[in-house]
Formats: structure tokens, C-alpha cells, sequence
């Protein structure tokens, strides 16, 4: 066996030709075949591996790594039971307040901040600047009478 029990054998002959003479006063033939032990090319055995401790990111996940010989696995290195991971699968974009409209009348923008924390987020990107427009601040702007258009009584 390469690892774990088997069986080993020989070869058992008597030296003379005649078998009788190594058989005789009651001598019993030496074992031709024994159980046997073999643990220099035990491979460590590896569970699956289990989901990412972060579902939005960079995180961790888990094994089982065990020596199913009682401290005997010595073929290979043992194989790592944790491991780096990356899972996007609940990653959503984040999104601040907008800016206040900088125009007090009139067309203008406000913007805010996106962003997606894991790095790759579902959906469309939300916009981060849109036009705004204000009427609060909006009056009316007066100019100079002109000359009137009669010379002499009402004009038009």
C-alpha cells in the first residue's frame, strides 16, 4: 500500500530439494505474507470550501483540513484551511444628499456623492449631477422709460 495498511510478501523455500528436510521435527515455515503500514505518501483530505464572510467585498472563507491517518499525512504540505475571497452578490451603490442649487433664479446644477463600496455594484450607475432650477430668488428687472412717442398730446 502507498499509504495506509496492505500486505508485504516474500519468497519461503527450503534450501535442499527435498521439502521434508526444513519441515521436519516439527519446524514450521517462515511467513510468507504480513500486514504491513505505510504512511509516507498520506495526503491530507479538504472539506469544501464555505462562502465569503463578506457578500460585499474582500473577506475570508473556510475549510476543514484534516489527517484522516492520526497525525501521519506527511505526503504533501498541508493544504491551507482559510483563504482570501471576493463576493459582490449584495454590493449596492451609495448615495449622498444633493448639493443645494448654487443659482437663486434660474437654471443651474447640484451635484452629490456615488459610490459602490465593494467596487462593482448591480445596476446602472445613479447620476451624481442633474440640473436643478430656482424661481425664489427671480424678480423683475426694471429699465428706464424711453422718450415718449408724441411730440405734442398723448402718445401711443
Amino acid at each position: 500500500a502507498v499509504c495506509g495498511k496492505g500486505l508485504r510478501m516474500r519468497t519461503v523455500r527450503c534450501e535442499s530439494a527435498d521439502p521434508q528436510a526444513c519441515s521436519g521435527l516439527g519446524r514450521v515455515a517462515p511467513a510468507s505474507v504480513e500486514i504491513c503500514e505505510q504512511y509516507d505518501s498520506c495526503d491530507w483530505k479538504t472539506g469544501p470550501w464555505g462562502p465569503c464572510s463578506n457578500s460585499c467585498g474582500t473577506g475570508e472563507q473556510y475549510r476543514e483540513v484534516y489527517d484522516p491517518y492520526g497525525g501521519r499525512a506527511s505526503g504533501v504540505t498541508k493544504p491551507p484551511s482559510v483563504q482570501t475571497c471576493e463576493d459582490v452578490s449584495t454590493c449596492t451603490w451609495e448615495v449622498g444628499e444633493w448639493t443645494e442649487c448654487p443659482v437663486q433664479c434660474g437654471e443651474g446644477q447640484i451635484t452629490r456623492i456615488v459610490s459602490c463600496p465593494g467596487g462593482a455594484c448591480a445596476g446602472a450607475r445613479p447620476p451624481s449631477i442633474t440640473t436643478c432650477f430656482r424661481t425664489d430668488g427671480c424678480d423683475w428687472t426694471v429699465g428706464t422709460w424711453s422718450q415718449c412717442s408724441a411730440s405734442c398730446g398723448p402718445g401711443v
